[in-house]
């Protein structure tokens, strides 16, 4: 069983019946988006991009960028995630936030499974 579809088995509990597609992209979020973003906000998603399973975290910042990160368990890959961490200023709905997001990581392209933390500046979110 190859790395990714082992990591999809371990991580299919975190997705269920509130799931939402954005993009063709499945996310569920980790905690309970609020309406309004506070200064230095942050908002986790499980997303499964139907090869591989990330968690996606949209940061409340200036810095406006795009940071890929391996962590987790290396000693059992299935259960590490690639973070895919977001910081710009969040000011519209999540599904809009969450579109912006999503075409800009298509675009760069998804981490390849063990690749090393790369830091994208972004320019613009249109």
């Amino acid at each position: 069983m190859s790395i990714q579809l082992a990591r999809r088995k371990f991580f299919a509990c975190h997705f269920g019946e509130d799931d939402f597609f954005i993009e063709g992209i499945r996310l569920n979020a980790v905690h309970q988006v609020p309406e309004t973003y506070p200064p230095n906000c942050e908002l986790d998603f499980y997303l499964d991009n139907g090869g591989d399973i990330f968690l996606l975290r949209l940061a409340n910042s200036s810095k406006d960028e795009l940071v890929y990160i391996t962590s987790g368990e290396l000693e059992h890959p299935a259960r590490h995630l690639t973070y895919l961490i977001v910081r710009k200023t969040l000011q519209y709905k999540i599904t809009k936030e969450l579109s912006l997001v999503l075409r800009q990581i298509k675009k760069i392209g998804f981490p390849q499974n063990g690749q090393a933390p790369n830091i994208y500046s972004i320019d613009n979110w249109e």
